[in-house]
This record gives structure tokens, sequence and C-alpha cells, in this order.
């Protein structure tokens, strides 16, 4: 396993691997079946931040404090490509729904949109005044949603870089932000101890998800929209229902800060990764 903090995992597209970023510099490719590690993704200066398939799964983009972010072959574990532009960490990164772009985050205040086929930065969104610690795009590839270190989370129109919305609601640091499967709904996590679920047609802000003791690292959605979980330095994650903002249940039993969370794509099982090593 990982020798360091495990800081972020995601589930591949057909549920079937997990990867998983660690501080001990590296990514790794786990079998959901067996739980053992089928590739180790090793070529990163510094602490690895964030993960994330492709869309098809054949792919792994991976973000750094070494200010890279580097996309990977899954069955081979090679390196093919480095997206170098930021100047400062990157914490985020993550493939639009056609495969064909990447979007990355980072402590220089920006994210960026890049080609995976060339390397090439596309756009910087320019506008946050603090660290952006995520940044995802919308199902239908149109959005990106940013979160913040300056208390807010925006929406951007991808095609051309443009800021559309601010989501000004939080008190504290955003850690997180995501999309809805349906493309309608984004939530956001908070160091101010809560999760909002916001409209992302019009920003207006639909639940606020309070119950957590201490701040909210994460958050996402079911694939059917219908849950949300949150993982949270109060060592649990909790399920809400996103209609009615109603907290369903918790998850206990970890012995530090849940860091990430997700929800499996056939929906019925949801994961919650602590703070200390795999």
């Amino acid at each position: 396993g990982h020798d360091k903090t495990v800081t972020c995992a995601a589930f591949s597209p057909d549920g079937t691997l997990v990867v998983t970023a660690s501080d001990d510099k590296t990514a790794k490719i786990w079998s959901t079946k067996s739980c053992s590690p089928q590739r180790s993704l090793v070529e990163h200066d510094l602490p690895v931040e964030s993960a994330a398939f492709s869309p098809d799964g054949r792919f792994v983009v991976t973000a750094s404090w070494d200010t890279v972010a580097k996309i990977w072959e899954v069955e081979s574990g090679n390196c093919l490509r480095s997206l170098e532009g930021h100047h400062l960490p990157v914490m985020s990164a993550g493939f639009s729904p056609e495969g064909t772009l990447v979007v990355t985050a980072s402590v220089d205040n920006t994210a960026r949109i890049w080609d995976v086929e060339t390397g090439a930065c596309l756009h910087s969104l320019e506008g946050h005044h603090r660290t952006v610690a995520s940044a995802a795009f919308s199902p239908d590839g149109r959005l990106v949603v940013t979160g913040s270190h300056d208390h807010t989370a925006r929406i951007w129109e991808a095609v051309s870089g443009r800021c559309l919305l601010s989501l000004d609601e939080h008190e504290d640091s955003v850690t997180s932000a995501a999309f809805s499967a349906d493309g309608r709904l984004v939530v956001t996590a908070s160091g101010d101890a809560t999760a909002k679920i916001w409209e992302a047609e019009s920003g207006e802000l639909l639940q606020s998800l309070e119950g957590h003791e201490y701040p909210v690292e994460s958050a996402a959605f079911s694939s059917d929209s219908k849950l949300v979980v949150t993982g949270s330095q109060d060592n649990t994650a909790r399920i809400w229902d996103v209609e009615s903002g109603e907290f369903l249940r918790s998850m206990e039993g970890h012995s530090d800060f849940v860091t990430s969370v997700a929800f499996s794509l056939d929906g019925p099982s949801a994961f919650a990764i602590p703070a200390p090593a795999l």
C-alpha cells in the first residue's frame, strides 16, 4: 500500500478499479474485488493530491505539489503527458466527459483547462483570490465548477473560460465542488462544517447540509443525483437526501479525518478514505 497519507480516491467508470493518491509521491490503482494494488504511478517529485480516471477508464490524471499534473495509461502504468504551467501546487485534476480535456486547480489561485492530446493549456480561469482547491466539469462538458479558499465556488463556461456565476454563501474555505450526474445541481464542501447544494443554472442555494462538527473535506453525489455523501474532519462520513437536505446515516469508525468520499457508479455503495496511509 501507500507509505504515507492517502489524499484522494476515485472509482473507475466500470467500478472494478480504484485509484488513490498519496503524500508518498505516488498514485496507485487497486482492484475493487481483491483490494490489491495493480499499478503504481511513480514520477511525481512531491506529494500527489488528486487522482481521477478518464471516462473510458483507460487513463488516469494526477495532480501534485510539484506544480504538475500527469496523464497515465492504466494498462501499462506509463506516464503519457505532463501538464506544466501552474507555478504553485496543483490540488485537483479531472477529465471532461469526452475525455479530451483536463481541468486542474492550483494554489496559484487559478484553474486551467488543458488539451489531453497536445498537453496545451487552452484557458486559465482567473478570478479567485486564494487557492483553488477543486475543479470539475459538468456532465455535458459545457461548464466547470471551482471551489476556493476565498470562501466561494464559481461556475465557468468551458469553451471560453468566462466566469458565469459565483456561489457566495459559505463562511470558510470551499474545499470541494462537484456537479450532480444530471448536471442540474452543484454540491460544495467547506471549512465552515457544512456542505451546500446549489442550482447550477441560477446559482440559487437549495440546501445547507448541517451536522458535521468540524470542516467538511469532500462531497459527492450518487449516480442518480438523489443522495450526497460528505467526509469531514470529525472522522465521519454522512449520507444526505438531496431533495429534503435530510441527514440519513453516518459512517463512523475512522480514527482520523475523512478526506475523500465517493459513491460507486452503480449507486448502492459509498466509501470514505481516512487520512492515515492505507
